[in-house]
């Protein structure tokens, strides 16, 4: 498995850590938000920050 980080890639092999980041990345898509629901998130944070 090929993970990307802000610099690097990293490459996983040992099946502990695979499962971690799959573990990871089901409960971010989870609690993501998507589409409409993202765009209006995004324009609240913007009127805030106006």
């Amino acid at each position: 498995m090929a993970t990307e980080t802000l610099t690097v890639e990293i490459n996983i092999t040992a099946p502990g850590e695979i499962r971690t980041y799959l573990k990871a990345f089901a409960e971010l898509s989870r609690t993501a938000l998507y589409a409409a629901d993202a765009r209006s998130c995004i324009d609240k944070a913007i009127y805030q920050l106006s």
